[in-house]
């Protein structure tokens, strides 16, 4: 039963058509128009024409214009079509008004119909026209008033309808459910008209796509069932017919074949078969039958009645009745042409002659099969001519059913012209009517039976008027329109025709037993049964008649219900019972009979099947493993966890680790770009809660958004600590988990792609490659795209090999693995998370900022907004802000991470228990509630949340899942925290620990992590509450061995080692900058470890925390402490005193231990990150690593000299091997064979026999003669170790067979000196770079130019072939390397940054990274994908002459003039740092000696602790580098000084911004407070002085005179004065007062450098580049003396503080003294090895400190010149200085070129002695061991002796 398809009303159809037609004509596109014109003529074809008759001009005129826009755009066919329709509306509006504007009987409201009425159907206007014509004329009094007395339209939801993914109960479900989704939308009055359940249904359905997809996919399964049915009975077809009319036009037509196919193949006749192809016709859907399918099955037919002519009466029946269907749909669609000789006569002959059998309802049948036929013209002219008259009437008519089942969308139109045409001949067809009505009057009063009449050919020959009307019954009858078909069967002129009553009485017998029709009605149609029989006067006295409905009766009285009481047999049998006596006695001999005989055998099937109860076919369906629901199970489930995901902002990232962070890009972008590419796995790092879960739930949810329109992708999500053993089988596992089974997964992966996230790598605790180990993509596996997430600090140096696909050694997987790093949120992304979040959360009951109260409290808490841009700790800070700052009171200064989640904690719990308080608790758990109640709750939960993480540690190495099973694991440990326990059940809700089946976890993991750095240290605990960590240690010291279970009791800082747990540590880190007590606590660990053995593992874990937190040791005694296994990288511990310790195993990398005393400590496996240079003596021109293969394992490194020396290394402990010498060549390249048995070498001095072969075991020379007379540039290996390339300075690439020696092939095509050359990683190609700018890419086999590579502008001097395959990188004389892709011959990237050429160019393995090498002494590391600039590895003393990357990918080597070759970590980690990330210019002193602020190249002033060295305040605000900082005398304000040309001001307290000083137009060179600090100067190099109020930032004065630069500026003692110098070569002083000049003081012939004021403001000094000195007189002007002696440049002057000296820096590397009042020479300070760049007198005049671009900082007597101390331990120069005399003794601050500030304590040892010792350091990036004594340290290794030496440790430790 069809009930979903409806009409427009008129209005909203024309408004529908004018929008689509104007957006025709506005397209661009004629598809696009064209499309828009269908849209508006399907929108014109579902006007009810009937019932908008006032509408129809408008619809005329919209027809004419749909025309019009058809000829502009070509379609002048389509136009005439719609131009007809014009005209035919347009003639036929008098009469279609005059009809449908007669009186009618009155109509029901609008509800779901079986059939879509797009236009108005004829019979329906045939019942109107009836009701109002005819039926004044009628006796109705002998019709029952409550027969058919209203409506009973198909219920909108015959059935219950499922939920999704729920299985069905009945096919009707399914076709119900599908028929409301293919009706959707819904005009509004049916939508309103729905059962509430449907519309919910619908409105939920509509929306979700795998819903519907899983209806229609069930439907077609159905379908596909039917077909495996062997033997397609009744139930199964019956069932399957109820779907029928929703079906999609495939799974339609596949049934339709299957029925004609049973019927054509089957030897008898298939009953059943041709019963459903029956039905089936009759409930196709628009354009579900075509022309050619109906004549085809029409033709079939024909042949089996030819062929059961005869036979079997119900078999002709049953094919008589399936023709007539048959036929009823041609008529339908009106077809014509049909094949007059071959099926039209033989048909109507074959119908003609069943008149002659007994059976009535064969005869019926056979004549209703006539009439049909006699509506199908044949295809001879004349009979179709013939026919016109009434034909147009008669299709008109039957084009009913086409707004059924008959035709498309555009048929349907056309026949629209049909109906109009019947309406027009209306009078003509009731003519005709009332003369077949006469007819058969004449034939009753002649006393002619109904079988005799048929039989006497009056129903065949001619058309009959009762064909069409029983269409017309048939289409009310399905609309349950029973009003209308009362009126409509009452009033119709044929009503006593025989023939028409014969079908009336099947059409009662169907209403009886319709499924949609209620109880009243089919008693209804029971009750017009009777009144046909009984009322002779109105329906005459036909005995068959009367014998058709007794025969119906008697089968209604018959149904099983028939005893109860309102049902229909009831109701039959009641009726039987009066139909008993009624009427005269041959009436009642008629009734005996019948009931004697029983009903006739056949059983009508009548519009439509009667539903059957069979579900065999969906039984089957649905029980039949298939992944497809639960795939969509799977994706709901997925979908709807995904609503419950955090905020989610998408997040930036970087292309690597070493990526600058100005090279960012949203991380969807690349990931959506990588699904779409040809790699296979994409790495994403990222810090702990840097979002990189969310971000994989976001793409999750995204990717099932794609799914559902590609189907192609299936996105599966993995926690992949949650999978036991995922390095096997984890695929499977997941979908195990969520309930799929092993054929179902089998299926999926024969069927399926994934694009599979795993998240949590780092959680999983394994070392192993998942992609690799799980076989991805392999044959026969898993086709799969896999992004896997990690925490950056998981990863190690070669992390890469655990992700690329391939095995480690497969140099080719590198290329299918892409990774990104996420990066912190930018301000702009913390504060929209905040948008969000308030969003989201401010309507709470939790208090809720508004959104500038969160920004403004992040933003004035110094440290907070750097915190925040991690999104984790940022939805916590949100989260806990209003509880722990108060608007109201003081922000604090600092809050600390460990703080946050603190506060986090004590939120969650409280919450917890207020749901608890809210909830109805069980009586058990009230009382349990209680009791924790009491007991302090929420401290109790603290205990769990503790307690479990230490457990998760101890017991499972802190894997972050438990699986608990009630039944395995009730007597562990899990039971304590997961068992039935009220009271833990109580505690575990209100903590933040989440739940998935028998899978417990916290909800992240750095909350598990938080919560065993709370279980180390309570803070909320006074020193006096609990026992301290030794304590502790000491009370349970042994009970392990005692009582195992009292390992509990034993503190976990002793249990468990925390050092490589960088998150754990962070939280401790906190706690120490928190809790001087905790700090106290690990002190006392790692002194008890010197008596203790067994604390060994808790101080290490103690140290490692206090080095990370930055607590110094220096000069501390650490003498014999155990602290084996400790992180001590980045640890300040100058002068400390380890003698004894046992440091076995620690990690030493970028540590301070200067001057320390290491003597007799255990060092063995000791890793100070780095290897010692290999000092060659002879300058290294080239260096190679032998190849890791399984012919020679251990890794060798050689090294050619210039002066014909090769050296071949052990690479491991870096043991000469062997050397050689060729005493008449050097070596200038050298090559390993793939198999690294050979070495190949040329010497650019050797003609004749440039080329050497060495056996690389021995050194010994292989007698392999390579004769060339020419100079070879380079040489190569090939792959296959079959030949050696070269390049020459002929301009040629050469081959040699490397096993005999003899020449090869010769490549020309350059025009210049070939400098380079290399293979392909395949050996298919070599690569070579030339003088002439270009790079060539050459095919070995055809010796062609594949590419030219043009773009350098000088001599390409070194290429690179990427073992990836897909780049080459080139390199050229003025320091340009280019990244060149092999494919397209594009330039990847430009990478500058050398300044000197390139030299050599090498890829690490794996490709990731371009190493260069240059004359300008440096080795930058470079990504190869991105370009991003890499570190540069700076210590060469000489020209890079080679670089080399280790086999395993961890090492770089570099081998320079200087003769040395060096040896760099590939992974050069970014070192630990609190301060500056490039240069410091400027370093300054408060005045009160507490704070010290420095100003640096990366653009930043930061602020430190004077005393401590904790970071302060980071001043931004400046965009380039700042160049000068000073306080002002107050002490209260900072300035800073910038080549941004500005100035800016700070509050030196909080480090606010103030005011910003700006003016000049260049950059700031001098910068000065005058001494009241109510003014600054500042000058420019645009030549101007300017002078601001500080305090309003107000410009005083601009002080213009000078005509170039002004270099430095001093303001006088009084401040009345300010004096400038200037590259003009004068000095000129100015009024501070008026902004006047003063005098200009003329004399120096260069530039002045520096300037000051004596003491009494007497006196200027200038300091000039023309090696002068000179002294004026502040009153005159006048020159007072030239200062005598000096040679060089003075590059700075300065007076003593006590007036009496003044001291000059030179560029000639000296300090001169002279006396400041007479200008007499004094000493001369000689030992700097470069210029002097500062000197400073101490406050007491008694010492000078100085510093140079020699890297020393020196301090001088002034009384006797004598340097008291050379320091020499900076790895760069220092480039600012300040005193810092306190309380505590002499100390100074540099600020150095290493991007460092470090305090100095200087210690006076004597008065000819003085050493310093470190204080502390901003940052800490270098290996210091200078002085450091290893005398008899036991257990280095020799690689560790070498470096200590080289570092300048003192003594000589045992080697290992």
């Amino acid at each position: 039963m069809v009930w979903y398809k409806w009409s427009l009303p008129a209005q909203d159809a024309l408004k529908r058509a004018k929008k689509d037609l104007e957006k025709a004509r506005n397209a661009q596109d004629k598809r696009k128009a064209l499309r828009f014109c269908d849209d508006a003529k399907e929108a014109l074809g579902r006007i009810n024409i009937s019932a908008n008759i006032n509408d129809l001009s408008q619809i005329v005129s919209a027809y004419r214009e749909h025309g019009r826009v058809l000829e502009t755009l070509g379609h002048d066919a389509k136009a005439r079509v719609s131009y007809g329709k014009a005209d035919e509306l347009s003639t036929g509006l008098d009469a279609t008004a005059s009809l449908l504007t007669a009186p009618s009987t009155p109509q029901p409201s609008t509800v779901l119909r079986p059939q879509q009425s797009v236009a108005p159907s004829e019979v329906e206007i045939l019942a109107r026209s009836f009701s109002s014509s005819t039926i004044a004329g009628r006796d109705k009094e002998t019709v029952f008033a409550t027969v058919f007395a209203k409506d009973c339209p198909p219920s909108t939801a015959p059935c219950e309808l499922p939920r999704a993914d729920e299985d069905l109960k009945s096919t009707q479900q399914l076709a119900n459910c599908l028929g409301l989704i293919q009706a959707s939308p819904l005009p509004t009055d049916i939508l309103d008209s729905l059962v509430p359940s449907a519309r919910n249904w619908l409105e939920i359905t509509k929306n979700d796509i795998d819903e519907q997809e899983r209806l229609s996919t069930l439907a077609t399964d159905l379908v596909r069932a039917l077909a495996r049915d062997e033997l397609k009975d009744q139930k199964v077809i019956a069932e399957i017919l109820c779907l029928a009319p929703a079906m999609k036009r495939r799974d339609f037509q596949a049934v339709l074949k299957l029925f004609v196919n049973e019927i054509k193949d089957s030897a008898l006749l298939d009953v059943p078969a041709l019963d459903g192809l029956a039905q089936l016709i009759q409930s196709a859907s628009p354009g579900y039958i075509d022309a050619n399918d109906l004549v085809q099955i029409l033709t079939l037919l024909n042949i089996r009645l030819q062929s059961t002519f005869q036979k079997s009466s119900h078999h002709v029946y049953q094919l008589t009745l399936t023709v007539s269907r048959v036929l009823d749909a041609m008529v339908d669609s009106e077809i014509e042409g049909l094949d007059r000789v071959n099926l039209h006569e033989p048909l109507l002959a074959y119908f003609e002659d069943l008149k002659k059998a007994e059976d009535p309802y064969l005869v019926f049948q056979a004549v209703y099969t006539y009439q049909a036929l006699l509506s199908v013209p044949d295809d001879e002219e004349i009979w179709r001519a013939a026919l016109r008259r009434t034909g147009a009437v008669i299709k008109g008519v039957s084009g009913l059913a086409s707004a059924i089942k008959g035709l498309d969308i555009t048929a349907f139109i056309d026949g629209l012209q049909s109906i109009q045409g019947g309406l027009r001949g209306a009078n003509q067809f009731f003519g005709i009517v009332m003369d077949a009505y006469t007819g058969v009057m004449d034939l009753k009063e002649g006393g002619q039976g109904f079988l005799e009449s048929l039989k006497s050919g009056l129903s065949f020959k001619q058309k009959r008027a009762w064909y069409p009307v029983l269409r017309a019954a048939d289409v009310l009858v399905r609309n349950g329109e029973l009003v209308k078909f009362k009126a409509l069967v009452w009033e119709a002129p044929c009503r006593l025709d025989q023939a028409f009553q014969w079908g009336l009485c099947q059409r009662l017998r169907y209403l009886a037993v319709a499924p949609y029709l209620d109880v009243d009605s089919q008693k209804d149609a029971v009750a017009f049964l009777g009144e046909i029989y009984c009322n002779e006067l109105a329906w005459g006295q036909e005995p068959l008649i009367k014998q058709c409905i007794l025969d119906i009766v008697l089968q209604l009285a018959s149904l099983p219900d028939r005893t109860v009481s309102g049902s229909v047999s009831f109701a039959a049998a009641t009726l039987l019972q009066e139909l008993k006596n009624d009427g005269d006695r041959s009436k009642q001999a008629l009734y005996e009979a019948s009931v004697k005989v029983g009903p006739g055998s056949h059983l009508w099937s009548i519009s439509q099947p009667l539903p059957d109860s069979s579900t065999v076919l969906l039984d089957r369906v649905q029980n039949r493993a298939s992944f497809a629901r639960e795939l969509r199970l799977y994706k709901r489930r997925r979908q709807e966890e995904a609503k419950r995901h955090a905020i989610y902002i998408s997040p930036q990232a970087k292309a690597s680790r070493k990526s600058p962070d100005t090279e960012l890009f949203e991380l969807a972008d690349k990931v959506n770009e990588f699904l779409k590419g040809e790699r296979k796995a994409f790495l994403i790092i990222g810090d702990s809660g840097a979002g990189k879960s969310t971000f994989n739930l976001e793409l999750e949810l995204q990717l099932w958004k794609d799914y559902e329109s590609d189907k192609e992708w299936v996105p599966l999500f993995v926690s992949l600590p949650e999978i036991h053993e995922p390095e096997h089988d984890l695929i499977p596992k997941q979908l195990h988990r969520f309930g799929f089974k092993d054929d179902q997964i089998q299926e999926l992966k024969a069927q399926k792609k994934f694009i599979l996230i795993c998240d949590g790598y780092d959680e999983c605790q394994r070392r192993t490659n998942l992609y690799s180990s799980n076989r991805m993509n392999d044959p026969n596996e898993w086709i799969v795209k896999m992004i896997i997430s990690c925490r950056s600090e998981f990863l190690e140096p070669d992390y890469q090999l655990y992700f690329q696909p391939g095995d480690r050694n497969d140099r080719t997987g590198a290329v299918y693995l892409q990774e990104a790093v996420i990066v912190p949120f930018s301000s702009s992304k913390v504060q929209d998370y905040i948008q969000r979040y308030v969003d989201k959360y401010g309507s709470s009951n939790d208090p809720t900022w508004s959104i500038d109260e969160y920004w403004r409290t992040i933003q004035s808490i110094p440290n907070l907004l750097e915190l925040v841009t991690n999104p984790f700790l940022l939805s916590l800070a949100l989260d806990v802000l209003p509880s722990l700052v108060n608007l109201q009171g003081p922000i604090p200064t600092k809050i600390a991470r460990v703080t946050l989640y603190d506060e986090f904690l004590k939120h969650w719990i409280e919450r917890g228990q207020k749901r608890l308080i809210g909830r109805k608790l069980s009586p058990e758990d009230e009382r349990a509630f209680r009791m924790l109640s009491r007991d302090n709750f929420s401290q109790r939960a603290i205990a769990l949340v503790k307690e479990l993480a230490v457990a998760m540690y101890c017991h499972q190495e802190g894997r972050p899942v438990v699986e608990f099973s009630h039944s395995k694991d009730q007597r562990n440990w899990k039971a304590e925290f997961f068992s039935d326990d009220y009271r833990t059940n109580l505690l575990r809700e209100t903590a933040p620990i989440v739940c998935n089946g028998n899978q417990h976890r916290f909800i992240h993991k750095s909350v598990l992590e938080y919560g065993l750095a709370r279980a180390v240290f309570e803070p909320w605990k006074e020193a006096s509450d609990e026992q301290s960590f030794v304590d502790q240690w000491n009370g349970n010291k042994g009970s392990e061995q005692d009582n195992p279970t009292a390992v509990a009791s034993i503190p976990v800082l002793f249990r468990k080692s925390f050092v490589q747990q960088p998150s754990i540590i962070g939280f401790l880190v906190d706690r120490v900058l928190q809790s001087k007590d905790f700090e106290n606590q690990l002190h006392d660990i790692i002194h008890l470890s010197k008596t203790d053995r067994g604390v060994s593992k808790a101080a290490a874990n103690a140290i490692t925390i206090l080095v990370r937190a930055g607590i110094r040791f220096h000069g501390v005694d650490l003498r014999g402490i155990r602290v084996p296994g400790a992180d001590l990288s980045y640890g300040q511990f100058d002068s400390a005193q380890l003698q004894g310790a046992d440091m076995s195993n620690t990690l030493l990398s970028n540590i301070w231990l200067r001057e320390a005393n290491l003597s007799h400590a255990q060092m063995q496996g000791a890793d100070f990150g780095e290897w010692p240079f290999l000092a060659t003596g002879g300058y290294v021109s080239c260096c190679a690593y032998s190849p890791a293969v399984k012919e020679a394992p251990i890794t060798r490194f050689a090294v050619g000299l210039a002066d014909g020396t090769l050296t071949v290394y052990d690479a491991l402990t870096w043991d000469t091997v062997f050397s050689v010498t060729e005493s008449l060549a050097s070596f200038n390249g050298v090559a390993y064979s793939p198999c690294g048995e050979r070495i190949a070498s040329f010497s650019r001095g050797s003609k004749g026999t440039p080329i050497r072969l060495w056996d690389a075991q021995s050194g010994s020379p292989i007698p392999i003669p390579i004769v060339y007379d020419g100079l070879v540039s380079s040489i190569a290996f090939s792959p296959d170790g079959q030949w050696i390339v070269t390049a020459s300075d002929d301009m040629t690439i050469r081959l040699w067979n490397a096993r005999t020696g003899s020449p090869g092939l010769v490549f020309r095509g350059h025009s210049d000196i070939v400098s380079c050359v290399a293979f392909s990683l395949d050996g298919k190609q070599i690569v070579s770079c030339s003088h002439d700018k270009t790079v060539r890419l050459w095919d070995i086999w055809t010796r062609e130019a594949v590419s030219v590579f043009s773009g350098h502008d000088s001599k390409v001097s070194s290429v690179a072939y990427s073992p990836i395959g897909n780049q080459i990188a080139s390199g050229d004389s003025q320091g340009t390397i280019r990244l060149w892709d092999i494919q397209s011959g594009e330039t990847r990237h430009v990478l500058k940054g050398h300044n000197g050429p390139i030299s050599c160019l090498a890829y690490s393995l794996g490709g990731h990274q371009v190493i260069s090498g240059s004359l300008d002494w440096t080795v930058r590391l470079w990504g190869s994908e991105t370009g991003a600039v890499g570190p540069v590895l700076s210590g060469h003393k000489g020209p890079i002459a080679c670089v080399a990357s280790s086999p395993d990918g961890r090492q770089i080597a570099s081998g320079s003039g200087d003769t040395k070759v060096r040896l760099w970590d590939a992974h050069t980690g970014v070192a630990i740092s609190r301060g500056h990330t490039n240069t410091v210019w400027e370093v300054a002193r408060s005045p009160n000696g507490c704070q010290i602020a420095s100003g640096g190249e990366d653009n930043s002033v930061r602020l430190w602790d004077a005393q401590a060295g904790v970071p302060g305040p980071v001043l931004i605000g400046h965009t380039n580098q700042v160049r000068q900082v000073m306080y002002a005398p107050s002490g209260k304000q900072i300035a800073s000084g910038s080549w941004d040309a500005t100035v800016r001001l700070w509050d030196a307290g909080t480090g606010a911004p103030g005011p910003i000083l700006s003016g000049h137009k260049d950059m700031i060179m001098s910068l000065a407070y005058s001494p009241c600090g109510q003014w600054i100067a500042a000058g420019s190099t645009d030549g101007a002085v300017r002078i601001w109020d500080t305090q309003t930032g107000k410009e005083r004065y601009v002080l213009t005179g000078h005509r170039s630069l002004v270099t430095t500026l001093f303001f006088s003692r009084s401040g009345q004065q300010i004096a400038s110098g200037s590259r003009d070569r004068t000095v000129r002083l100015w009024d501070v007062q008026t902004g006047k000049p003063g005098p200009i003081y003329k004399g120096h012939t260069a530039m002045i450098k520096s300037i000051a004021f004596s003491q009494d403001d007497q006196q200027i000094a200038s300091g000039s580049e023309d090696s002068t000195v000179q002294v004026w007189d502040t009153h005159t002007g006048k020159a007072k003396f030239s200062l005598e002696g000096q040679d060089g440049a003075a590059l700075v002057v300065v007076y003593s503080p006590n007036g009496l000296h003044i001291a000059a820096g030179s560029w000639n590397r000296t300090i001169r003294l002279w006396d400041a009042q007479t200008g007499e020479p004094g000493l001369v300070l000689a030992g700097h090895s470069e210029l002097i760049w500062a000197v400073e007198f101490t406050p007491d005049s008694q010492r000078i400190a100085s510093f140079s671009p020699d890297k020393t900082l020196r301090i001088w007597d002034v009384t006797t010149g004598q340097c008291l101390l050379v320091m020499d331990d900076f790895h760069d120069s220092v480039r600012s200085f300040v005193w810092d005399i306190a309380q505590d003794g002499i100390c100074f601050v540099t600020g150095n070129g290493d991007f460092s500030v470090q305090k100095w304590r200087l210690i006076v040892e004597s008065e000819t002695k003085h050493r310093v010792q470190l204080v502390w350091s901003s940052s800490q990036d270098k290996l210091v061991l200078s002085g450091t004594s290893f005398q008899d340290v036991q257990s280095l290794s020799k690689a560790n002796i070498q470096l200590i030496e080289q570092r300048g440790a003192l003594n000589t430790p045992v080697a290992l």
